[in-house]
C-alpha cells in the first residue's frame, strides 16, 4: 500500500513517541525477580536493603513512577513525585504539580520534600531517582540566603537574555540546595540509582535536570562568569551576587566533583533519550520497504529554523534523485 509524505511522517513520529514512552521505558529496563530488582543488567538483592525511597521528577515523572511501583511498592518507604495537575497524598506517596521553564510554590515545597527524603537514607537504603525533562523547574531548593522569587528572576532574566542551556544550569547549580550533584550529596552513603529520560542532546548527565545526583564540572568562577556574559550582574538581585560572591572566595561548599566519594554509591542508566525514538522511527519506515537515513541525533536550536533547514536538504535530496 502506497503512502503519502504526510502519512509516513505521521507513522514514524508515532514510532518514535512509543520508543520512549514511560511504561515501556520501564518495562524494557526494569524488572523483579523475587528479592533481585534487577535495572539493566545491574541486580539489587532487596534483602540487603532496610528500606526503598523514591524520587521521580520533570515532566515524565507520575508516568514512570506509575511504572515502577509495582516493582518495588511491597518495600517501598515513601515517594516524591511531580508532574501531576494536583497536589495529593496517597500512602505514603506525595504528588506535587510543578511548573516550567520557571519554579514555583509547588517546585519549592517538592524540593525540600526531597531533600529531606534523601538526608532520611542510610548506608543500607536504597534512593531510586528517575529523572525527565523539565526537572530543573519541578524540583527548586534555593541555597540559603536566597529566596524563591529571587531564584526564578535570575533564571527568567537567563532565559531572556539567551543563555544556553549549559550557562543556565552553571548559574542554577550554584544557587541551588540539590543541583549540581547536592541531593546525592545529601543522600550519602545511601545507595542511588539514577533512571534517566534524557531531554538533553548528547545524553550529558551534568545537564540533565542540572544533575542533582551527579557530578558537576562548573565553579562558582564559572557561574558569575555567565552573568557578566549577559551583563546581569546589575540586574539580578543582590543576594544573587552574594551567594555567588561567597562561594568564589570559599565561603560556601562546592558542587560536587568528579571524584567525589559521594559518587561511589551512585549509578546512573539512560532508559530513554531522542536516540530511541529515532531508530524507532527508522525502523517503522524501513518496515514499510523505504529507505531511510538518520542524519543527525545531536541538532538543536530553534524549532522553526531546524526545520527549514531540513526542508532545503530534502529538496536538495529530490533534485539529486
Amino acid at each position: 500500500m502506497n503512502l503519502s509524505l504526510k502519512e509516513i511522517a505521521e507513522m514514524a513520529g508515532k514510532a518514535a513517541l512509543q520508543a520512549v514512552q514511560p511504561a515501556r521505558l520501564i518495562a524494557d529496563n526494569i524488572a523483579r525477580e523475587g528479592d533481585e530488582l534487577i535495572i539493566s543488567g545491574s541486580r539489587l538483592d532487596l534483602e540487603e536493603l532496610d528500606k526503598i525511597r523514591l524520587i521521580s521528577f520533570g515532566k515524565a515523572g507520575e508516568k514512570l513512577a506509575e511504572s515502577l511501583l509495582p516493582l518495588v511498592e511491597d518495600r517501598l518507604e515513601e515517594a516524591v513525585i511531580t508532574g501531576v495537575y494536583e497536589y495529593r497524598e496517597e500512602k505514603s506517596l506525595t504528588f506535587f504539580p510543578a511548573a516550567h521553564p520557571l519554579p514555583d510554590r509547588w517546585s519549592l515545597l517538592a524540593g525540600k520534600k526531597a531533600y529531606e527524603l534523601a538526608l532520611k537514607s542510610g548506608q543500607k537504603d536504597l534512593l531510586l531517582v528517575m529523572i525527565s525533562g523539565g526537572g530543573s523547574a519541578h524540583l527548586c531548593l534555593p541555597e540559603e540566603g536566597i529566596t524563591l522569587e529571587e531564584k526564578r528572576i535570575v533564571t527568567d532574566l537567563l532565559l531572556k537574555a539567551g543563555a544556553d542551556i549549559k550557562e543556565l544550569n552553571t548559574v542554577r547549580k550554584h544557587l541551588s540546595r540539590i543541583k549540581g550533584g547536592r541531593l546525592a550529596r545529601a543522600a550519602w552513603p545511601a545507595r542511588v540509582f539514577n533512571l534517566i529520560v534524557s531531554d538533553v542532546v548528547g545524553n550529558d548527565l551534568e545537564s540533565i535536570a542540572s544533575g542533582p545526583t551527579w557530578y558537576d564540572s562548573t565553579t562558582y568562577d564559572q557561574a558569575w562568569g555567565v552573568l557578566e556574559k549577559y551583563d546581569l550582574l546589575t540586574e539580578v538581585p543582590e543576594a544573587i551576587c552574594r551567594v555567588l560572591e561567597e562561594g568564589r572566595l570559599g565561603k560556601r561548599e562546592e558542587t560536587v566533583k568528579k571524584g567525589d566519594r559521594v559518587l561511589e554509591r551512585v549509578s546512573s542508566v539512560v532508559i530513554g533519550d531522542n536516540l530511541k525514538a529515532i531508530y524507532a522511527a527508522k525502523e517503522a519506515v524501513r518496515r514499510r520497504g523505504l529507505e531511510a537515513v538518520v542524519l543527525t541525533s545531536e541538532d538543536s536550536g530553534e524549532a522553526k529554523e531546524v526545520a527549514r533547514n531540513y526542508l532545503e536538504r530534502f529538496l536538495e535530496f529530490a533534485r539529486k534523485a
